[in-house]
């Protein structure tokens, strides 16, 4: 609630409120001094209750940008709860083993949720789309690969390789990070998807050194620039995990959108 705009709202409310007792101070003096001290505790504290119920971050905000035809969604939760034209960050190797890739990343909590903690499911959809695309090699897929996982009907998603896996963990250098975006948004857009569902794609490889606010202006950034070539999806749904959040993405989200020409 701090980082929503806590304190600037609580300062135009209460500057309101003050210049408001200002001028009726100068039109009745006798009303304000008449007033008892229980009913400027409670205007104090309808004021804050105000500030605070304005400054709660809301589930989901919606944007479009009516010149394309297309709308962004930031909505906070789990990526999860859309096994429909999602997609799942992965390294350059497709990695699906719990041992490499670790329970509580977003494919090792995928496993968990849809595929009912049996990794080597995953694993043979991954196998099983690989064998449809001989010219490439698992040993390092192409940034922005898109794979296929799930049975086409209740799970529909894909896995795209944006991390280079070293001695220390996976990671993506900006360059990489950027490459990944643009071959990513273009194999999206021929797919031909009503809409697409992603996490904060990259934020979770530190080789890049942002918070995931940064990473999330930088995909918006990447998304609207290939949409304006070609239009990749009508409606792009970014979902954040309640671990990422932070209010003040909301905010700089709305702004930069706002300043690209989107309205809410």
């Amino acid at each position: 609630i701090y980082h929503n705009g806590l304190v600037p709202r609580l300062t135009v409310v209460v500057g309101a409120i003050a210049t408001g007792l200002t001028l009726v101070q100068f039109a009745q003096p006798l009303v304000l001094n008449d007033l008892p001290l229980w009913i400027w505790g409670l205007a104090c504290a309808v004021v804050l209750l105000i500030a605070v119920i304005q400054s709660i971050p809301h589930k989901s905000q919606a944007y479009t940008y009516e010149q394309g035809g297309w709308a962004v969604e930031l909505v906070r939760g789990s990526l999860l709860d859309y096994p429909v034209n999602s997609v799942l960050t992965s390294d350059r190797q497709a990695s699906t083993r719990l041992e490499v890739v670790g329970a509580g990343s977003l494919i090792g909590q995928a496993i968990r949720t849809w595929y009912g903690g049996d990794e080597e499911k995953l694993e043979c959809d991954v196998k099983a789309a690989l064998a449809l695309e001989p010219a490439l090699s698992r040993d390092k897929l192409p940034l922005g690969t898109l794979i296929p996982i799930g049975d086409r009907k209740k799970l529909r998603a894909w896995l795209v390789c944006i991390a280079t896996r070293r001695k220390d963990g996976p990671r993506t250098a900006w360059s990489e990070l950027a490459e990944g975006y643009s071959e990513m948004w273009g194999n999206l857009r021929g797919l031909v998807l009503e809409e697409v569902n992603c996490p904060i794609v990259g934020a979770g490889f530190a080789g890049t050194s942002l918070a995931p606010r940064q990473h999330l202006i930088f995909l918006l950034l990447s998304f609207h620039g290939s949409s304006l070539e070609a239009r990749v999806t009508p409606r792009l749904r970014i979902v954040i995990s309640q671990r990422d959040f932070d209010p003040r993405m909301y905010r700089a989200a709305h702004a930069m959108l706002a300043e690209l020409g989107y309205q809410r």
